[in-house]
């Protein structure tokens, strides 16, 4: 059975257009004592501590967020592999009942493959 017809089949999320950076900054301003201009010079900051860092090898850990770490591709180039911290990962399946709407194939939630197989004969 081709994998596209089992893949097709697969539970998920429907994603909403990103968040921009305006809106961002935003958000934490209306929730902390910051200016958006204090905001927007934090996360510049922040860009540029994760550059510095990554590109010495060094991961950086965001407690509450999660590990930024640099990895080599087979090609030689980098890639930034990020690790969301177990708290927010437990939170965010904790408080999931938003989500429920937008998940496409939804019946199919916690099967295995050969029931998506068996679905597509």
């Amino acid at each position: 059975m081709p994998l596209s017809q089992v893949n097709n089949r697969f539970p998920r999320l429907k994603l909403e257009k990103p968040l921009n950076t305006r809106d961002l900054l935003n958000f934490i301003a209306e929730r902390s004592t910051l200016s958006p201009a204090d905001t927007i010079a934090v996360i510049y900051a922040l860009q540029e501590a994760l550059l510095y860092n990554l590109s010495l090898a060094r991961p950086v850990r965001l407690e509450g967020i999660g590990l930024f770490r640099p990895s080599l591709k087979l090609d030689g180039s980098l890639r930034i592999r990020f690790k969301p911290d177990k708290q927010l990962l437990k939170a965010l399946n904790e408080n999931k009942g938003g989500l429920k709407q937008k998940i496409t194939h939804r019946k199919n939630l916690g099967k295995s493959l050969s029931e998506l197989e068996a679905q597509a004969d």
